[in-house]
């Protein structure tokens, strides 16, 4: 039988740009709730707000108000982090990813998204089920925050 995860939380977001502030604040809350230090909270805030920021400007109609659910847990130095939505199923972590550009010259805006997301997560899974997308990006705790014993950001 499995443990009931030490900590977890959730929420719901409107698919809408202006909701990135409260994901980042409930990201940067679990993230001192588990004791990670600042590397750590950068890596989870970057990671999911690229993936909710996908969901936003890529998978949702834009003719349809429709939410976002994240949902987190903790448990045994690993925090998992699900983003679920009802939109156009899309598996980020198969899809291609833009090339690297060599140059400025030949830099153009967008598609650093996915590699972001794959770089800064250390292990993830996608799935569709039911009309919905879930994505769960996985986190090992790398460095304890300033309150935990004997260690710093």
């Amino acid at each position: 039988m499995s443990q009931t995860p030490q900590i977890y939380s959730s929420l719901t977001l409107e698919d809408k740009v202006s909701e990135l502030g409260k994901l980042t604040e409930w990201v940067a809350s679990l993230a001192e709730r588990i004791g990670a230090g600042k590397r750590d909270k950068f890596r989870f805030d970057l990671a999911v707000t690229e993936a909710v920021t996908n969901v936003i400007m890529h998978g949702l109609p834009d003719e349809s108000e429709r939410l976002i659910r994240t949902e987190a847990s903790f448990e045994e130095g690993s925090l998992a982090i699900s983003i679920i939505d009802s939109g156009i199923p899309f598996d980020p972590l198969t899809a291609p990813v833009k090339e690297r550009p060599t140059s400025l010259a030949e830099a153009t805006p967008g598609g650093a998204g996915l590699l972001l997301i794959r770089a800064y997560c250390d292990d993830a899974s996608y799935e569709y089920s039911n009309g919905e997308n879930r994505l769960t990006l996985i986190f090992q705790i790398k460095e304890a925050g300033e309150n935990q014993s004997g260690a710093s950001s």
